[in-house]
């Protein structure tokens, strides 16, 4: 995959988010690492949810219909 286009995503998130984030590190209501922290713990739920229900919904079928435990190694391998 092309590095530009992968980070184009992130790129308009950000942007858009630069004008707050500004103002809000202006007014001294909280510094950078708060923000990265909260930010950072706030997209967490997301980015283990959205593989984890892909590999539920595929898992079984194409037919993996083995042990549990092997299941979540393979949840886990893509995390």
């Amino acid at each position: 995959m092309n590095c530009k286009a992968s980070d184009s995503g992130i790129l308009s998130l950000v942007s858009g988010e630069r004008p707050i984030f500004i103002r809000e590190r202006l007014n001294k209501t909280y510094n950078t690492s708060a923000y990265f922290w909260a930010k950072a713990a706030a997209e967490l739920p997301v980015l283990l949810a959205v593989p984890t229900i892909l590999v539920a919904a595929s898992y079984y079928v194409i037919g993996l219909n083995n042990p549990a435990y092997k299941f979540f190694i393979l949840s886990n391998s893509l995390l």
